[in-house]
């Protein structure tokens, strides 16, 4: 058996997506391509006799931030040490890179790993879900349109503390915007499909503009799987997805290491995803 770390390209994307498929995951083939894209010399794979059999991603933003995500193992190939050996060729090339923090959401099973490599715990990201109809009883959030996106990535920096334009790109398939006049005062983009949405990045100024948002979307999407990554320290984001008929169907702790993360990321009320932050 012949066992390799290389960098991963859109020939690997069907081999990815096995992977994925393997431990329940099911990451789409569009989500594949954009984070090996965005990913870079940090897309890595373990290859095993030619075959994907362990991925991790680390997504530079800048020289503060770093973003490592989709660290997951074959099942047929866990408990080799794979994701061990994948995480510290990640770390060491960030170092390398000049990165001086970075950030991921470790499930249960992956929290020990990073914990060994010096994470430490910041809090929980809880993924929240609906399947029902909404009826949207005032006037909707309009609809996201390309010429929102430099607002979008502006009120993103401020809250994230980096710019990361490519990544609201990709996860911009659509989505809502609230303005005042004619800025934008808050956004909800979306990616998915119509058996399942992902909602996020999620922010608004306002928490009643923030709710018309997320009402806005859920009315948009009759019968579709609504997912949301959210922030617990963000009390009024829970709250606010809580009364509007989600239930928290798992989550995540979000770690860091090195310096204090940037910006002020409780504010989002839903994440970008697990993968980007």
């Amino acid at each position: 058996m012949v066992a390799l770390i290389r960098r991963l390209t859109a020939e690997d994307i069907p081999a990815c997506a096995e992977v994925s498929d393997s431990i329940g995951w099911g990451r789409r083939m569009g989500s594949w391509h954009y984070m090996i894209a965005l990913g870079g010399e940090g897309a890595l794979g373990m290859v095993v006799d030619g075959r994907v059999a362990a991925t991790a991603f680390g997504l530079i933003y800048s020289p503060a931030l770093a973003w490592i995500g989709t660290v997951i193992t074959d099942r047929a190939h866990q408990g080799k040490g794979y994701a061990r050996q994948l995480m510290v060729t990640l770390m060491d090339y960030l170092r390398g890179a000049g990165v001086q923090s970075a950030m991921l959401d470790a499930t249960e099973f992956g929290q020990p790993l990073y914990a060994s490599l010096g994470f430490r715990p910041l809090y929980r990201v809880n993924i929240y879900g609906a399947t029902q109809e909404f009826n949207l009883t005032q006037a909707p959030a309009r609809p996201y349109r390309a010429e929102h996106l430099p607002s979008i990535v502006a009120l993103d920096h401020a809250v994230m503390g980096v710019e990361r334009p490519a990544v609201l790109a990709e996860m911009a398939e659509r989505g809502w915007v609230r303005l005042e006049g004619d800025r934008v005062a808050g956004y909800c983009l979306a990616q998915g499909d119509e058996a399942l949405m992902h909602l996020g990045p999620w922010w608004d100024e306002s928490p009643a503009g923030a709710e018309l948002l997320l009402q806005t979307a859920l009315a948009s999407m009759p019968g579709t799987g609504i997912r949301i990554n959210v922030p617990l320290p963000h009390a009024e984001a829970v709250a606010l997805v809580e009364r509007n008929g989600l239930f928290c169907l798992r989550g995540c702790t979000r770690m860091v290491w090195g310096e204090a993360p940037p910006g002020h990321m409780t504010a989002q009320y839903g994440i970008a995803s697990y993968g980007t932050g």
